[in-house]
């Protein structure tokens, strides 16, 4: 499973994950999140100068399980959710 975001500051990305966002005993190692700009090896085609992509890849959840997530940069939460995996 692949979670991508978006900022238009640097940050040191940090992706926690579990079955509720009570929970969350997981996270993705530093070295599966790949961080992507217009400049990059591999560039962002549809994004404007001074935005950065997280691709964060982890295999913790399962088919049809359900798990939750939180997006951060280092300690500050940026973002949490709730989704199903087909």
């Amino acid at each position: 499973m692949v979670i991508v975001w978006r900022t238009d500051v640097t940050t040191t990305p940090v992706v926690k994950f579990g079955k509720t966002l009570d929970s969350l005993i997981g996270t993705c190692a530093s070295s599966n999140i790949v961080v992507r700009t217009t400049t990059s090896e591999e560039p962002l085609h549809t994004a404007p100068d001074g935005i950065f992509q997280y691709e964060a890849t982890h295999t913790g959840p399962q088919p049809g399980s359900t798990y939750c997530d939180t997006l951060a940069d280092g300690d500050a939460p940026l973002a949490a959710a709730s989704r199903r995996i087909q």
